[in-house]
């Protein structure tokens, strides 16, 4: 916190997740699971959203 972030450097997402052979449904799960906890831990909604807009966009990065 409060220094610049780090740029990550280590394997792209499809080939870090290609071996969990993760399907729709998989990767559903774990973004409701998430969603609730951030919403549980208190998070603001519109923070959520920006939260969650960016787990989608890895969706086809992230499934087979």
């Amino acid at each position: 916190m409060g220094k610049p972030a780090d740029v990550y450097t280590g394997r792209d997402m499809y080939n870090a997740h290609a071996k969990y052979h993760i399907h729709g449904i998989h990767f559903d799960e774990v973004a409701d699971v998430l969603k609730d906890t951030l919403t549980h831990a208190g998070v603001a909604k519109q923070d959520i959203d920006i939260v969650m807009r960016r787990v989608e966009s890895l969706r086809e990065m992230i499934i087979i």
